[in-house]
């Protein structure tokens, strides 16, 4: 189908390099978090599309960050907004840990899968390995856990994999997504599996998506919504964005959904346009006609009100840019790359800054933020070196 293989084409498009640069070791201070877990899925922005890319996770007072290398392995960082400090992660300061020295570093992670995404979730981090299996040789995927120290490695769940996916030619990337206390997975194919949180046991999602095929979860507060592309039932549907419940509620159809707001949801059309670009849109829960956002494909980041339109993964936009949008479609501000500044695909967004990475003429790929101060981007800050590209 067109949409998987975009899919695909944009996994493969998301950033590559190895390291260079970094030799600060700490962790960041924990939380006192009133709740054992975060409440909602919006706090780590895991519903928006594209997060199985997401290098970058969301913590109460900054960021993780993934730095990878590349024989698959890596390390993870953490940058506090407070003190404005960039350090790897490493819980023994008699040991030297450095970026040029990570195997010595306590969250250093070898066997990683491809460009799969950090997770940060109830005061724990998680990456998603692979593994060989000593039976068939087979290759396995399974969620390491980590404490915020970088220590007490453990898989603590191996993905179930789609039937027939090891002989697929555009294998799709597993995504996790942690809501509520329930940890959920999907490979974008014929199930989305439910575990709980903390022990890890499985639990039912819906059953009447049991002969649904490319599916997609998403979750806002105390509601499950699915993008399905294709669900039998009386009659066959093709495309359909699903609201759960008692049973489902069909929200829109022909469409092909890839970010939640806090009033309603950002698609593409399922057709394309004779350029190979798709037009964004937002439409609200209520059905009010849709905005147009812009052309995609995009890696789409919401909050609250506000969304990005990052186009710098489209191989068919010539003209690539950042866009800032409200709900109703205004561009508040656009940046575009630059001297020294290629932007190369961005990650997060919180209600006051983007976080993102950019190759300088160096080649060095450098990790930052470009803050939004009154709906405008200011100029580009470096945090890090985090790797190079080529």
């Amino acid at each position: 189908m067109r949409k998987l293989n975009l899919f695909i084409l944009l996994i493969i498009l998301s950033l590559m390099g190895c390291s260079k640069n970094g030799n600060h070791n700490q962790e960041p201070d924990n939380h006192n978090d009133p709740s054992p877990v975060h409440d909602s899925i919006t706090y780590q922005q895991t519903n928006n599309g594209l997060q199985s890319l997401r290098n970058i996770a969301l913590h109460e007072v900054g960021v993780f960050v993934k730095i990878l290398f590349p024989n698959s392995s890596a390390v993870i960082a953490f940058y506090n907004e407070q003190n404005n400090q960039f350090n790897i992660i490493h819980n023994n300061p008699t040991v030297p840990c450095s970026i040029e020295q990570p195997k010595s570093c306590s969250s250093y992670v070898t066997n990683l899968y491809g460009q799969s995404s950090l997770f940060y979730y109830n005061q724990r981090l998680y990456l998603i390995q692979e593994g060989i299996s000593s039976i068939d040789d087979t290759v396995t995927h399974k969620l390491l856990q980590m404490n915020l120290d970088g220590s007490d490695h453990r898989t603590v769940l191996t993905l179930q994999q789609p039937e027939n996916y090891l002989l697929s030619q555009t294998q799709a990337v597993p995504s996790v997504y942690f809501h509520r206390g329930y940890l959920y997975y999907s490979y974008g194919e014929d199930f989305i599996k439910k575990h709980d949180a903390t022990t890890f046991k499985e639990a039912e999602f819906v059953p009447y998506l049991d002969k649904a095929k490319h599916m997609i979860p998403y979750f806002k507060e105390d509601k499950a919504y699915v993008m399905v592309g294709d669900y039998y039932d009386e009659q066959r549907y093709q495309n359909i964005f699903i609201e759960d419940g008692t049973g489902y509620q069909i929200i829109d159809e022909k469409v092909w959904v890839f970010a939640l707001t806090d009033h309603g949801y950002i698609y593409w059309d399922v057709a394309a346009n004779e350029d190979n670009t798709y037009n964004f849109y937002h439409r609200s829960f209520q059905g009010d006609t849709p905005s147009f956002l812009g052309l995609g494909p995009a890696l789409v980041l919401t909050y609250k009100d506000r969304i990005i339109l990052d186009q710098h993964f489209s191989p068919w936009i010539d003209d690539k840019k950042i866009l800032l949008l409200s709900l109703e479609g205004d561009v508040l501000d656009e940046i575009t790359s630059r001297e020294n500044i290629i932007f190369t695909g961005g990650h997060l967004l919180t209600d006051y800054r983007f976080y993102t990475y950019w190759r300088n003429q160096d080649n060095d790929m450098i990790f930052g933020y470009i803050e939004i101060i009154n709906d405008q981007f200011q100029e580009p800050v470096e945090i890090a070196v985090v790797g190079r590209y080529g």
